[in-house]
């Protein structure tokens, strides 16, 4: 099954951690990475009703395509080792963090567990995941609005 992840950093040399964390998704059990992204700057997304949350150091971003045989709840398991192993400590939500890795989608699968929502809620909201997508997936269509990445993406 094709999968969607996007990575993401804002601390201690993003740019850097994207790319490690880029090389640990070449070692994911039963995968291979198909495609990534360019790599985005993108100003960090805030707090909604928050207007004296502390500013915070801008994103570097991008989103790669993986070919999995791994079940979601599994990939997202993995995922979470590898922000474990690099660091990522979660205390708060919209806080700084060394790496981020979301699993947006898994083929056309629509699914909402405690753990897991597929795709991901916030992915037709959110720039800096839909410009790396279109860029490697332009023809992905929302299984569960049927919007396609181009339609999605002027929206926001």
């Amino acid at each position: 099954m094709q999968a969607g992840i996007a990575i993401g950093s804002n601390l201690d040399h993003p740019f850097l951690q994207c790319q490690k964390a880029l090389k640990a998704l070449t070692n994911l059990p039963e995968s291979r990475l198909i495609a990534c992204s360019s790599f985005y700057h993108n100003e960090p997304l805030l707090p909604p009703h928050e207007e004296n949350f502390q500013s915070v150091d801008w994103y570097v971003n991008a989103v790669c395509l993986v070919e999995t045989a791994l079940e979601p709840e599994v990939l997202l398991r993995e995922l979470l080792g590898i922000e474990q192993k690099m660091g990522r400590v979660r205390r708060v939500k919209w806080e700084s963090r060394v790496i981020d890795l979301d699993l947006l989608f898994y083929g056309s699968v629509i699914l909402k567990t405690d753990d897991l929502i597929l795709p991901h809620p916030e992915i037709g909201r959110r720039r800096f995941v839909l410009e790396p997508l279109r860029e490697i997936a332009p023809d992905w269509v929302n299984p569960q609005t049927g919007e396609s990445v181009s339609s999605l993406l002027q929206r926001v």
